[in-house]
């Protein structure tokens, strides 16, 4: 069985290193983390208030970063006002995916939080209703497929994917091998960054 507490710490220690790349990749396995085993979320949530969501700039990293903003926004002080500037810089988010994140985050946030993010909610609402209509007007079939996107099958699970290769970052988990998913070897050659 696999020692969570020890993962847990060593995930905090790379949100830590204040390293964009680093604390990209261990976003958004904290987040998992977190859906995965919510009873860890006072370790994690101490040191993910401390990120600065203007330090994030990868998509999947920042909607990570945004849900567990509003999954635990009553435990962040700062949730309401770090949603509120993301609300903001909304023309500035090109990620289709960051910014649906921040509309359900913020309608979260809200009913947790309601008079701290009233004003966020609203802006977020326009600005996503204002996208939309602007998406209906340049093609409505486009944005059909938005709101009712064709069904992928799910071909493989992760939890029984390769397991030899699971095992051995396990073993490998005081390096970046937790983080890329891959083992020492084949983080060292070039190939495996392309």
């Amino acid at each position: 069985m696999y020692d969570v507490n020890a993962i847990v710490d060593r995930l905090l220690q790379f949100l830590e290193m204040e390293k964009d790349y680093v604390t990209s990749e261990a976003l958004v396995l904290v987040k998992d983390l977190l859906r995965k085993y919510p009873q860890w979320s006072q370790d994690c949530i101490a040191v993910v208030g401390n990120i600065s969501s203007k330090n994030v700039q990868e998509p999947k990293a920042k909607a990570a970063l945004i849900w567990i903003l509003g999954e635990y926004s009553q435990d962040m002080h700062d949730a309401p006002y770090v949603l509120e500037s993301l609300v903001e810089n909304w023309d500035e988010e090109h990620s289709v995916e960051v910014r649906l994140h921040i509309l359900t985050v913020v309608m979260k946030c809200f009913f947790k939080r309601p008079p701290k993010t009233q004003k966020a909610l609203g802006a977020a609402l326009a600005a996503g209703l204002s996208d939309f209509h602007q998406l209906l007007q340049y093609n409505v079939s486009v944005a059909e497929c938005v709101v009712n996107p064709p069904k992928q099958a799910v071909l493989v699970f992760v939890d029984i994917h390769n397991i030899e290769i699971k095992d051995r970052i396990f073993d490998e988990f005081n390096s970046l091998s937790v983080v890329y998913q891959k083992v020492t070897n084949l983080l060292t050659s070039p190939s495996s960054f392309e």
